[in-house]
């Protein structure tokens, strides 16, 4: 067999064929250098016939054993302290706040009575007022109740008393009562009647029926006239026949 190996490709194919067929059975290819194309298909088909078929996928090995499990790291050194902040500033010393009474009747709180506060070393006060309840039996001192009146004489000469009622009483009687006179007592107009404390105020208008040259025909007399806590009279004459006079009223408690 060699001898025909030789024949075809000469001593130096013959060893190239021989190092290709012992590379082909330990089935490890290799380049064959020096050959040429007729020589290399020679050297394949030789190495072809005599390598074995591979052999069989052998069994997988056994998996490893775990590994140890690692050392646990030292621990971390604890940081240092900060530096301690500076101390704050005192803080200003606190005023104390003072509180007084407030006597029912005094000016404060509107005389209804209650506290007032204010801080050291100030003058400005803050109250605290009792409040009013929903009823009162008389009327809340500076507080103003307002009314209206009508005098009609059927003849001349006729005397006439009209009554002006108080809806809630006053803890006192009116001390005066001003007849259509606005001023500083009378601060108002017949459309909005208005009184200082203690002062009744009347704001009438004239008016004719059957026009005459008079210009209201009625007259005021103070004969009837009354002041109570609970209303209060006016005394009116007529001097002609069919003569009116109208007017309203305030009344402010003291």
């Amino acid at each position: 067999m060699l001898s025909q190996i030789h024949d075809r490709l000469g001593t130096a194919g013959l060893i190239v064929a021989v190092v290709a067929l012992v590379v082909a059975l330990a089935g490890t290819a290799i380049a064959a250098a020096g050959l040429n194309s007729t020589q290399k298909k020679e050297v394949k088909k030789i190495a072809q016939k005599f390598a074995g078929k591979p052999g069989a996928t052998g069994a997988t090995g056994p998996a490893g054993a775990p590994g140890p499990k690692g050392d646990t790291g030292a621990a971390g050194k604890d940081g240092t302290n900060g530096t301690p902040g500076a101390p704050g500033t005192p803080g200003a010393a606190g005023k104390s706040v003072i509180t007084e009474e407030v006597l029912a009747g005094e000016t404060d709180c509107n005389k209804l009575g209650g506290s007032k506060f204010h801080t050291q070393g100030s003058v400005t006060n803050t109250f605290a007022c009792n409040g009013e309840t929903g009823f009162t039996e008389t009327l809340p001192i500076g507080k103003t109740e307002t009314g209206s009146l009508a005098f009609l004489a059927g003849a001349t000469g006729t005397l006439g008393i009209v009554a002006l009622p108080f809806n809630i009483p006053l803890s006192n009687a009116p001390e005066a009562t001003i007849y259509n006179l606005p001023g500083t007592d009378c601060p108002g107009t017949i459309a909005e009647p208005k009184a200082a404390p203690g002062k009744l105020c009347i704001y009438v208008e004239g008016q004719i029926f059957n026009a005459t040259s008079e210009p209201e025909g009625v007259g005021r007399t103070t004969a009837f006239d009354r002041r109570y806590r609970a209303g209060a009279t006016l005394t009116f004459v007529s001097h002609g026949a069919n003569k009116a006079i109208l007017g309203t009223y305030a009344v402010t408690a003291k």
